[in-house]
């Protein structure tokens, strides 16, 4: 059963074809997916249920359909067919819209539903939360529309590029916060006659079943006969941002708490409108840029960044995963300074605290921290590629919700593709404030 937040309104008119009559939606928070239109004509005798219609293919003058539009005051608008495109309803009709409002985002993440009525004369009802509220969001920015609009307009209801893809996925789910496309002649080895899409949901880790369901019966009639597509879930890689920033403390009256929580607050807000969606590229200089810039006092920053992948192993048993990174990794440090290029944060094995590192050799190894002595050889990494191959790791405990399997990248500019989104998060960044005269 799906539950949906909100209470239902209904705005009525009666129809008039001789005037420049407007069909409005009066309240602002109306969910469009929600809207039910009926028409009510010959004095009650008849009553006619339309749909929505998004475009004007397979219209004839009998179809009972409306459109959407936007109008002013970020109100909708009901449109109803000329009588060639969509059936045209009878003067004196009465046009009911009933529509549900909502809190656009407010909602997503509840997970604990009661119910406090009889279903079926039952009074005690037991409710089993299958997954938290998601999908509500808000109306789209200036930016936003002025970005998909055109791009929906080109698309015309049918899927030929990747992109129209993309368009029409952003176009008819508003629950969807990004998408990405790919060809499956991109990949290696290739797979050709597929469309891969990763759907990434609004404040949801994954794309369940359902979904996936729901999209692929969307696309595929629009997609060419030959062509299938085939969703998979997003993946994320996260950067990890060191910085030691060095400011003035002569020329401010901040304390040196004051000036990390402005940088941190930087580094977020860089994130925020640069990363958190498929193909896009950190890119360090302009990260740095927004660290300098972000209080007058502050002289210049020493900053690092390393990729981060989250593993979720299972206890006791034999693990045996991939962690690609996908990009190419620096050896420098393993070869001049006796560091390392990929480390992973402590977990627990045969009764020692350790981490996973490599030996600049192509080798993951097991190493204590106390001593820093190998244990045991339990993968391989490709510096080339980035992929990080690990075998028969058997643990018993960790620490947080994952370990996170770290490397340094070989340029600071870290791109990513396909079905990858690239973030950074509170738990990834660090900052060390410097006061200097």
């Amino acid at each position: 059963m799906k539950l949906y937040e909100g209470f239902f309104v209904n705005d009525t008119y009666t129809y008039n074809s001789s005037q420049s009559q407007r069909f409005l939606i009066t309240n602002r928070n109306c969910d469009a997916s929600s809207i039910t239109v009926t028409v009510i004509e010959d004095v009650g005798a008849t009553t006619l249920t339309y749909t929505r219609a998004t475009s004007l293919f397979n219209l004839n003058s009998e179809s009972q359909v409306y459109f959407i539009q936007a109008a002013e005051n970020e109100q909708y608008e009901i449109v109803f067919g000329d009588g060639v495109s969509g059936r045209r309803p009878k003067d004196n009709s009465i046009v009911s819209i009933e529509y549900r409002i909502s809190n656009g985002q407010l909602p997503n993440g509840c997970d604990n539903f009661v119910s406090d009525t009889t279903i079926d004369n039952e009074n005690f009802i037991t409710v089993t939360n299958v997954s938290a509220a998601a999908g509500g969001n808000i109306s789209e920015t200036l930016e936003e529309i002025k970005y998909n609009a055109p791009r929906h307009f080109t698309t015309q209801e049918r899927a030929v590029t990747t992109e129209d893809y993309e368009n029409l996925l952003r176009q008819n789910f508003s629950e969807i916060n990004a998408v990405s496309a790919y060809g499956g002649e991109d990949l290696n080895p290739p797979q050709f006659g597929k469309v891969f899409v990763a759907v990434d949901l609004v404040d949801v880790d994954g794309l369940p079943r359902s979904k996936k369901d729901e999209y692929y019966r969307f696309l595929k009639p629009r997609s060419p006969v030959s062509i299938d597509p085939e969703f998979v879930d997003p993946g994320y890689t996260y950067i990890e941002v060191n910085s030691i920033v060095n400011y003035n403390i002569n020329t401010t009256k901040l304390s040196s708490e004051d000036i990390k929580t402005i940088v941190a607050t930087a580094i977020r807000n860089y994130a925020l409108t640069n990363l958190n969606n498929f193909n896009r590229v950190f890119r360090y200089s302009k990260m740095i840029n927004a660290i300098d810039t972000s209080q007058a006092a502050i002289i210049s920053n020493e900053t690092t960044i390393k990729v981060v992948k989250y593993v979720v192993p299972e206890l006791n048993v034999n693990n045996t995963f991939d962690v690609d990174f996908q990009i190419p990794l620096d050896t420098s440090a393993v070869q001049s300074r006796g560091g390392f290029t990929v480390q992973s944060t402590p977990f627990t094995f045969k009764g020692n605290k350790v981490t996973l590192r490599d030996d600049g050799n192509g080798v993951i190894n097991i190493v204590s921290i106390r001593g820093e002595s190998v244990i045991e050889q339990v993968g391989t990494v490709d510096y080339q590629t980035g992929l990080v191959q690990i075998s028969r790791l058997n643990l018993s405990a960790f620490e947080g919700a994952a370990i996170k399997v770290k490397a340094v990248p070989l340029n600071r500019d870290v791109k990513v593709v396909n079905n990858i989104i690239l973030n950074i998060v509170d738990d990834d960044i660090s900052v060390t404030v410097r006061g200097v005269s």
